[in-house]
Order: C-alpha cells, then sequence, then structure tokens
C-alpha cells in the first residue's frame, strides 16, 4: 500500500501541508487577496484566493526531503512559474512576463527530457510540444472556472499516473516507474485538501493562478517524462477533456470572428452554469466521471497498441468529444436528462 510505504518524515509533511491550509486564509485576509465577484464571476460573495500556495509549500518540502529525486529543471521551472502565478493573483502582471514565464518553464521541462531516446530529438516536435505545454497551462487556468472542476479533474489524472508509475495495476506492463512517488503523492494529497475547500457550490476559497498553473505544470512533467519512457500517445487523453473544452471554444470564437484573448462564458462548462442555471458540482462530477472512464479505458487496451492504433484511438477520442461539444448546444435538455440519470436523477445532483 502507498500510503503504508511512506515514513514519519511524509506524514509530517501532510500534517504540515493539512495546517498550511487551515492557517492559508488569514494570509489571504492579511495581503488582501479575495475574489470579489464582478459580471463574469461563478460565484456570488467574495472569497479567499491563493490556496494554490499549499501545493508550492508543498513541493518545496518534497525537494527538501528528497532533493535528488527529480530533475532540478522540474523544480527551477516550477517556482518560476509558481512565483509568476502568486504575484499575479496578489496584483495583475503584465501578459507578457506570465507567457515569458509559461515558455520558460515548460523550455526547462522539455531540457530535462531524455531527448536521445525518444522521438522529440526534431526542432519541430520540440517546438510542438513547447506549444502545447504552453496551451495545456492556460487550459488548466481557463478551466478552474467553477468550484471542484479543476481538483476534480486533478484528482483523477494524479490517481492514474500514480496507479502507472506504482504498479497499482497488478499487471507488470502496466507498471513503468517514470517519476518521484512522493511528488506524485504529495500533489494529490494537497489537491484532496484544497478539494474539501473548493469542491462544494458555495465555495471557502479558490487555488487562484498558483494553483491552476502549479498543479498543470506537475502533470505536464508526468506525462512528458511517461512519454518519453513509453512512447505512447493515447496517455495524452488522460487529459483530454480539458484540452477538448478549450480547444473547441477557442475554434468557436475564432470562427465567429470573436477574440479568444477578452474574458468570456463561452466555455461549456460556463455555459452550464451561468446560461442554464446547473449546480456547480452538477457540472465538475460528470466531468471528472468521463475523464475517469477514458482513462481506465486507456489503461486497460493502450499497452498492447501499435503507435498506429495509439494515434487512431487519440483521433477517435478527439472526434467524439468534439461532437459531444458541438451536439451539446443543440440538445441541451438531453444531455441533461441523460447526466441526471447517470447520477440518480436530479435529487442526487441537488446534494451538491
Amino acid at each position: 500500500m502507498f500510503w503504508l510505504e511512506w515514513t514519519l518524515i511524509d506524514y509530517s509533511i501532510m500534517v504540515a501541508l493539512a495546517m498550511a491550509t487551515a492557517l492559508y486564509p488569514r494570509l489571504a485576509a492579511a495581503l488582501n487577496m479575495v475574489d470579489v465577484p464582478n459580471s463574469r464571476s461563478s460565484h456570488q460573495r467574495a472569497t479567499p484566493t491563493g490556496f494554490g500556495l499549499v501545493l508550492v509549500i508543498g513541493v518545496l518540502l518534497n525537494l527538501v526531503h528528497v532533493p535528488y529525486a527529480d530533475a532540478w529543471e522540474f523544480y527551477t521551472g516550477f517556482l518560476l512559474l509558481s512565483f509568476t502565478s502568486f504575484l499575479d493573483d496578489y496584483k495583475p502582471i503584465a501578459p507578457g512576463l506570465r507567457f515569458l514565464a509559461q515558455v520558460a518553464a515548460v523550455g526547462l521541462i522539455l531540457y530535462a527530457l531524455p531527448i536521445s531516446k525518444t522521438n522529440l530529438d526534431s526542432p519541430i516536435i520540440l517546438l510542438f510540444a513547447l506549444i502545447f505545454g504552453v496551451g495545456m497551462l492556460n487550459a488548466y487556468n481557463f478551466m478552474d472556472g467553477i468550484n471542484g472542476m479543476l481538483l476534480l479533474h486533478v484528482l483523477v489524472v494524479l490517481g492514474t499516473l500514480m496507479s502507472i508509475n506504482m504498479g497499482w495495476l497488478g499487471v507488470e506492463r502496466h507498471h513503468v516507474h517514470f517519476i518521484d512517488n512522493n511528488l506524485l503523492g504529495i500533489a494529490f494529497f494537497v489537491a484532496l485538501l484544497l478539494a474539501i475547500v473548493n469542491a462544494r457550490n458555495q465555495a471557502l476559497g479558490f487555488i487562484g493562478d498558483v494553483g491552476a498553473l502549479g498543479f498543470a505544470f506537475v502533470i505536464l512533467y508526468a506525462l512528458y517524462q511517461l512519454f518519453a519512457q513509453t512512447q505512447n500517445y493515447t496517455y495524452f487523453i488522460f487529459i483530454g477533456l480539458f484540452g477538448i473544452d478549450t480547444g473547441s471554444t477557442i475554434a468557436v470564437k475564432l470562427w465567429r470572428g470573436e477574440s479568444v484573448v477578452k474574458p468570456h462564458r463561452d466555455f461549456l462548462f460556463k455555459r452550464m452554469a451561468h446560461l442554464y442555471k446547473w449546480k456547480h458540482m452538477s457540472i465538475s462530477l460528470p466531468y471528472a466521471a468521463v475523464q475517469l472512464v477514458s482513462n481506465s479505458i486507456v489503461l486497460h487496451f493502450s499497452p498492447d497498441l501499435s503507435t498506429a492504433w495509439q494515434l487512431t484511438w487519440l483521433v477517435l477520442f478527439i472526434a467524439s468529444m468534439i461532437v459531444f461539444y458541438v451536439s451539446f448546444f443543440k440538445r441541451t435538455s438531453l444531455v441533461k436528462r441523460i447526466l441526471q440519470s447517470l447520477f440518480f436523477g436530479k435529487k442526487f445532483l441537488g446534494l451538491f
């Protein structure tokens, strides 16, 4: 069992992180880091933000505990991204500075990869990996728009990665040790703590950019390390739902000739919350459930697939999610009835 393998120091770190979560509202109040609702907000009252700082504390404690478990490039990129993101939560900084920090952080991840063992030695492929990485960071930031959405997704993805890294599936071909166990475990535990604060219809706090980008960076680093060892393209389905919602929304706005930079409510989950008045957890839970089912299918079948079939699965997943995304706007009532039936009816959804 994973938790039984932790030492007294590991459990002490967990206690410290729980205390940091409990005490953070005082720091947020002292720094006036409060998210006041506006016309585009999904919440109705002023709420402390920046709880993602707890993840930064966890990663730093892990660095002190096992200093050589992960590449220095990861920690440098993580701290650079976290510092600029926390500053942006405290007081908005120039978009260009945020973008440069994101490019530099993703570049450090790519520099840490064993390029000689992969097909990432082409400058064009490396450029695509850089663009994809920066796009993923921003997708996670965009999707942190309603309570529980990001953190439930993070728990699903980190749980999936941990099952591969630690061989929980009990099948040797599914066991690939590609990253420090403690790093994934601490990130998972912090996500669980913050879900208690955030995954409810009336959130007690928000994780902020520092949290959204921090979790995204940990997952991106883990995914790239996993891909470098396995060359399995289907593993990118682990983050597929967020990518589809973000990519489809941007594509629709470009097709309409609208700005993709200007704040909006056109993401699928935001339309559910604002236009159709669904409760936040009635949206976040199905999103996490769909991602969990997708990940489970990948874990079961993908290790036996050839590269051609891996790419076919990836394309089919993207196509099916896009079809659902487009059809949603025409079949809203039908989709809602399906989700209600899957989650035991309106009464169950109303509990959240």
